[in-house]
């Protein structure tokens, strides 16, 4: 019985540390949603993208954002501690000290990630340029983004 609950304690801790991050698409879909939200556009906001990444050493302050609609999984593929998402974005357009431009598109692009030796999957590659949302791009624009 105190073998039970030793274990239990364990699996809890562990579980809690990797934030429930069990397969690469579970991170990159936290990875997305924080970016969706504008984690990226802060300090304090990469301190929750952090975790799931291999390093965010030479992301550069951003004068751009992609201003987006939605975003989701359309593939993942992964082989021993290596795997790539591909996520599907629709975005409105842009938005940058230059003004706002509104240019709907949808493209992709394919997250690659490794297992770390903590049995945690981290982005290896994150994509060019904060994609966040209308709500959010109008709170640091003060432009009304239509639906």
């Amino acid at each position: 019985m105190r073998m039970l609950c030793i274990f239990s304690v364990f699996l809890t801790v562990a579980l809690s540390a990797n934030d429930g991050m069990t397969s690469p698409v579970d991170t990159v879909e936290k990875f997305c949603e924080l970016d969706f939200q504008g984690a990226r556009l802060s300090a304090d906001g990469y301190k929750d993208i952090s975790g799931l990444v291999v390093s965010i050493n030479g992301e550069p302050g951003w004068d751009t954002v992609f201003v987006t609609n939605s975003f989701k999984v359309v593939s993942e593929d992964t082989e021993d501690q290596q795997g790539l998402v591909t996520v599907e974005y629709s975005f409105w357009g842009e938005a940058s000290v230059a003004g706002v431009i509104a240019n709907e598109s949808v493209s992709q692009y394919q997250f690659e990630l490794r297992m770390d030796s903590d049995g945690v999957w981290r982005i290896e590659n994150i994509p060019p340029y904060p994609r966040v949302s209308k709500s959010k791009a109008s709170d640091i624009t003060g432009y009304s983004f239509s639906n």
